[in-house]
């Protein structure tokens, strides 16, 4: 991927000028449905029609964000659990169903009517900007992430041009659109890079398909009467993704396995840094507590069938 961008890059940094129409920029959100007052239906994508000023701006913005986002190591979301000072991670596009179904709409050119109108909408709340580009037969897609509250900060803004029919620069004016130096990812060859990326995993909720998951093995364990009265390991993962997708592992795991008399041994020989209680139930009340249940859960304490070590396996394989 790294590699692929970087090939890429090295042909769009030369650009000076953009031709007409050479960027594509369109919106997407929700709408107010009618006759309520909270609930909203998803709105496709709609093309905002621009003209050279913006284009120049898209220029300026996307080379910047291109360049900046090659300074880190670009890896695969399955391969390391959270992102990092010096990474940024990719996700591929099937894992994000509703940006997959935007880009869809996009590169079929099933898009009808402008977003003027849409934009104008008191109605309308903004979801993302997408800005396209293509080089030599390929097509790179930017990604804003967008909220109406920040809309509505006086910024450099678009304005709409009626003679025209296009939307401009407009430095004087505080509209509900505008213009900040900020992209928050990229998609390229069916995978998504995430510049910003709680704020796009947030936007398409990839997260809430762990939390959910890991719930529900809380809630299996809790059946199970291993946890004291105390312990609340529902309310610890429930801030903790990095626990919610080690818990969603066990989503479909059979706990009958894992002996109760075994792991109160392991606890008694000090082997896990679990403590029990009066009725012999393990105490959960502390984060670090947490994470060690949710290693018990994973059948994470093993021993070598070479050296007889014991150890805290956190990446295994059944061999």
């Amino acid at each position: 991927m790294q590699e692929q961008i970087e090939v890429f890059n090295q042909q769009f940094q030369p650009i000076m000028n953009t031709e007409q129409d050479a960027f594509r920029l369109y919106i997407v959100g929700k709408k107010l449905k009618e006759g309520t007052t909270s609930s909203y239906d998803d709105v496709d994508p709609k093309e905002v029609i621009i003209d050279d000023s913006i284009q120049e701006w898209l220029l300026r913005t996307t080379k910047s964000m291109l360049s900046s986002l090659l300074e880190y190591e670009i890896v695969n979301i399955q391969d390391v659990d959270e992102g990092g000072e010096s990474i940024r991670r990719y996700i591929q596009m099937t894992e994000l169903n509703q940006l997959a179904r935007w880009q869809e709409i996009i590169v079929q050119d099933q898009i009808e009517g402008n977003a003027h109108q849409l934009i104008n909408d008191s109605d309308f709340k903004p979801k993302t900007i997408i800005a396209s580009f293509r080089i030599n037969d390929q097509t790179i897609y930017f990604l804003k992430v967008i909220s109406e509250s920040v809309l509505m900060k006086t910024r450099t803004i678009w304005n709409w041009n009626v003679a025209r029919g296009q939307y401009e620069l407009d430095e004087n004016t505080n509209k509900r659109l505008f213009l900040d130096e900020q992209w928050d990812g990229i998609i390229f060859e069916n995978n998504v890079v995430l510049y910003n990326e709680s704020k796009i995993l947030s936007l398409f909720k990839y997260y809430e398909k762990f939390r959910e998951a890991a719930e529900q093995v809380v809630e299996n364990i809790k059946e199970l009467g291993w946890l004291s009265e105390e312990a609340d390991l529902l309310r610890f993962i429930g801030s903790q993704v990095s626990l919610q997708k080690k818990l969603a592992r066990a989503a479909n795991y059979s706990f009958e396995g894992i002996q109760r008399d075994r792991v109160v041994n392991l606890i008694n020989q000090g082997t896990i840094s679990l403590n029990l209680d009066e009725e012999g139930k393990i105490v959960c009340t502390t984060k670090e507590e947490a994470k060690v249940v949710v290693d018990v859960i994973l059948d994470n304490f093993v021993t070598s069938m070479i050296t007889d070590e014991r150890y805290r396996a956190l990446n295994k394989s059944r061999l």
